[in-house]
């Protein structure tokens, strides 16, 4: 590292952090775990944190919660889409004149997020149906089979293999989710 200092704790303030970790674990804390140039990389890492995947800043700035958009979830369905440049998936709620899309940072947190994110080639079939139940939405029965064929296809090359029940959804949940 450089001869730039990155401390952002003294030397007694680390000594007390190491005392108060060693008094409240059952386990003996290394003292190479929390060596000076240990501390370097957690601060440079903190530093670049907030860096993140580009745009993230003004992903942010364009998160709606899905009661704001979604008022009758009956009148929405979820449906997916290929995208014809890159061949990956988009997934969305339309309710028939507007189209909110889904990505992964909003799956993560259920609400919807304009960051350009992307599912990949497929998603599972179990991973779809857990998509309409956070979101609380329904689908056709005509879209889960062409979900399932489509991740068939995508992972074994043919529309037509039987995917294992471990990618699909129980019934249970299926029929919860079916319009």
């Amino acid at each position: 590292m450089s001869d730039t200092n990155f401390s952002l704790l003294s030397q007694e303030e680390i000594d007390t952090l190491i005392s108060f970790l060693v008094d409240k674990s059952s386990s003996v804390v290394e003292s190479e775990v929390l060596n000076q140039d240990s501390i370097d990389k957690l601060i440079v890492l903190m530093k670049n944190i907030n860096r993140g995947i580009p745009g993230n800043k003004v992903a942010m700035q364009s998160v709606r919660a899905v009661s704001s958009v979604v008022e009758n979830p009956r009148a929405w369905t979820l449906k997916f889409e290929e995208d014809p440049q890159t061949k990956y998936i988009c997934i969305y709620a339309t309710d028939g004149s507007k189209k909110e899309y889904i990505t992964p940072r909003g799956y993560a947190c259920t609400c919807f997020v304009d960051d350009g994110g992307e599912w990949g080639y497929c998603v599972s079939p179990i991973q779809f149906v857990e998509i309409a139940q956070n979101y609380n939405l329904k689908f056709e029965k005509e879209t889960y089979e062409q979900i399932c064929k489509h991740y068939a296809d995508k992972n074994y090359g043919d529309v037509s293999y039987d995917v294992d029940d471990y990618f699909l959804a129980s019934s249970k949940n299926l029929l919860q989710c079916l319009k």
